[in-house]
């Protein structure tokens, strides 16, 4: 998500916040992210809004897409600079690497593959996955919907857990750092530390099965 700052004024993909009430989207972590997905991408339900304006009309929920790492059952997690591209989250760490789907990614076709584009071009930007890593399997494990907080107003996050062979993973944006992997259970004891979507993963992460 950081270093989306550096677009400029690009073109989001956004989805109406009453679509997401009509289809009794909760708030918070909801694990039932294949039912949500189905309608989400259904065509004509998503639209594209700029930037500039997206950030600041809460009638708009800006997709993010939220990728956990995890190496077995450790997940990756990291800290956002101040001059991370979302201010409001700076200082905090993070479990998702990502960000926003925009129409580059979208090409103009309605589907699931906008996701696959814009997890692998987030992924590309954000870390670096060593030789030992590069063999990915991604899974979608749920939707972050959290209208308590300035930056949930405006966007609705899709998670998904990219399972690695190994921990192997190096920072590539510059305004995130400290990166490391440790088991759920210890980071729920440092949940303070972390940004609300975060907070609002982690349960659903002590119990989501390995793959074989």
């Amino acid at each position: 998500m950081a270093s989306d700052g550096r677009r400029g004024d690009e073109k989001l993909v956004v989805i109406a916040a009453d679509f997401l009430r009509a289809i009794d989207l909760k708030q918070g972590f909801d694990p039932n992210a294949e039912r949500v997905l189905e309608a989400v991408f259904t065509p004509g339900v998503a639209s594209f809004l700029a930037r500039s304006l997206a950030e600041n009309d809460p009638r708009y929920k800006q997709i993010i897409c939220y990728v956990i790492l995890r190496a077995g059952r450790s997940i990756f997690h990291y800290q956002r600079s101040s001059r991370a591209g979302e201010s409001r989250l700076a200082g905090l760490r993070s479990l998702g690497v990502g960000g926003h789907l925009n129409a580059d990614d979208a090409k103009d076709q309605v589907g699931r593959q906008w996701l696959d584009r814009a997890i692998q071009r987030e992924l590309q930007e954000e870390v670096e996955l060593t030789e030992a890593a590069q063999e990915i399997r991604i899974r979608y494990v749920g939707i972050i919907n959290d209208d308590t907080s300035e930056v949930g107003q405006v966007h609705v996050g899709i998670v998904a857990v990219a399972d690695l062979i190994a921990p192997a993973v190096r920072l590539s944006d510059t305004t995130l750092h400290d990166g490391r992997f440790n088991l759920p259970e210890d980071l729920i004891k440092r949940s303070t530390e972390f940004e609300t979507w975060s907070q609002l993963c982690l349960p659903a992460l002590l119990s989501l099965p390995e793959t074989s």
